[in-house]
């Protein structure tokens, strides 16, 4: 439901060292022998090393993971990577860990997935996020230490997505148009009573359907309900005569509606806001802004 940016180069480098502090050659032979494997002839490109493969974007990963599906793996070598994983995402950094800065690094304060849930971390040694593997640990250890495949995320997101089946879109899935294959809009019904309604198309759908949220975000229906009766009570005309009233404080209609509907919420926001896409997607519509 947000897409999260690629990291900067700095932080890239950073997390590289990390891994390669905490993985021993064996671990790391044992990941590119299977690696190389499985990737198409140039895997378009990119160099096939140990390190190219922890810092490939997403795209890369997308493209090799048909490949990787055909693999066996067994349990000493998963034990092993999964041991290497646990030691470079508690790795710290000024009392830091890797876990906390991968956040951090994200500029997100709510789950990419759901967009309900805060994920900041409550110290410095306390995350509030868990690390999803986008492609499971159990199913693509190789892809454990791939800093592109671990996304942050609230717990129920992860445990829910983990449980399920069928391919997803990722939050680092730059082919995806997150404005527009995922819309919020709201349905009245009896009594006064609204449903929040969710249009998603091709892996967003999956999305919404396996990580349930359609009907995680029906308890959302009361902020629905309140942003429609702030409508009907700040209609134009209404805000027109309180500008009027307030005329020697020369306050905009932009600023007026802001008091009362809150700012506008773009891409920037959404990522740090609750509900940031439901409400952007309901501001359009009613015509707010």
């Amino acid at each position: 439901m947000i897409q999260i940016e690629p990291y900067t180069k700095e932080f890239e480098e950073e997390y590289l060292d990390t891994v390669l502090a905490h993985t021993d050659t064996g671990v790391r032979e044992k990941i590119m022998t299977k690696y190389l494997q499985c990737l198409p002839g140039d895997f378009s490109g990119t160099e096939k090393s140990f390190e190219a493969l922890i810092l490939a974007p997403f795209d890369k990963l997308k493209e090799a993971h048909g490949y990787m599906s055909r693999m066996s793996w067994n349990r000493i070598e998963k034990k092993h990577i999964i041991k290497a994983y646990k030691a470079v995402a508690g790795a710290k950094k000024k009392g830091v860990s890797m876990r906390i800065r991968i956040v951090r690094n994200t500029g997100l304060t709510v789950c990419p997935y759901c967009n309900r849930d805060y994920i900041n971390c409550r110290s410095e040694d306390t995350s509030g996020a868990e690390m999803d593997h986008f492609y499971s640990i159990a199913k693509f250890p190789a892809f454990a230490l791939c800093l592109y495949n671990l996304v942050p995320s609230c717990g129920n997101c992860n445990r829910i997505k983990n449980a399920g089946g069928g391919e997803l879109a990722s939050p680092f899935d730059r082919s995806i148009d997150w404005g527009r294959d995922i819309v919020f809009s709201y349905l009245r019904k009896e009594m006064d009573e609204v449903e929040v309604t969710i249009e998603a198309h091709g892996f967003m759908k999956n999305n919404v359907d396996k990580i349930k949220i359609r009907e995680a975000y029906q308890i959302h229906n009361v902020e629905v309900k309140e942003l429609l009766e702030k409508c009907r009570v700040y209609s134009d005309s209404q805000r027109e005569e309180m500008r009027e009233v307030l005329k020697e404080a020369k306050i905009s209609d932009e600023e007026l509606k802001q008091i009362i509907f809150g700012p506008k919420l773009d891409n920037e926001n959404i990522r740090t806001k609750s509900l940031g896409k439901m409400m952007s997607d309901l501001h359009r519509e009613l015509g707010i802004y």
